[in-house]
């Protein structure tokens, strides 16, 4: 009788043990699936054209150097793709990255004022600092040092006036200190 009672019990065990971790492993899924997916910005120039600030090229090659331009697309891919970051030590400041590498930045050519990714760690957030974004389409891509950032027919240009953008994806507005990430290269 005590053999088949420690039987018993050692079966009552195992199949608790095996519904617990089954308890734990939906309630991890349910917190997982709860959390919210975070999406980068695509930016179109909100005249209703469909078209978005767009990396030239493919993501094959390096990002240094390469020009933002116009893209028109009614489904954006990864060449349309930004994402937003703040500097932890800069005050109010933030950098619009290429989504798939943070250390590459919207800045402008020096040459021909264009708009173009360089290198964060290259000495190149002087003017790739942007301020505050705004909901306002008017006051959403500011430079720091340049001004309003707009269009010259395609080409993406720091210190055009007149340009309004739209931004969709995250982070929403109004922006703060917990849904814009602080990026690593500042």
């Amino acid at each position: 009788p005590i053999q088949v009672s420690f039987r018993m019990e050692e079966y009552i065990m195992k199949k608790l043990s095996k519904r617990f971790l089954t308890l734990a492993i939906t309630c991890v899924m349910a917190m997982a699936m709860a959390v919210p997916a975070f999406a980068d910005w695509t930016i179109e120039v909100d005249d209703n054209s469909n078209r978005y600030i767009n990396v030239y090229g493919t993501y094959g090659s390096s990002l240094n150097m390469r020009y933002l331009t116009l893209y028109k697309t009614s489904a954006p891919k990864s060449e349309q793709c930004f994402h937003l970051y703040r500097s932890s030590g800069f005050g109010d400041n933030f950098v619009l990255c290429a989504s798939t590498n943070s250390q590459y930045a919207m800045n402008r050519n020096s040459n021909n004022g264009r708009a173009w990714l360089w290198s964060l760690s290259n000495n190149g957030y002087g003017d790739s600092r942007l301020k505050t974004p705004q909901s306002d389409s008017s006051t959403l891509l500011v430079s720091y040092r340049y001004g309003t950032i707009g269009v010259s027919g395609s080409n993406v240009i720091f210190g055009a006036s007149g340009a309004s953008w739209f931004a969709s994806g995250t982070p929403e507005f109004p922006l703060s200190t917990t849904n814009v990430d602080i990026n690593p290269y500042l």
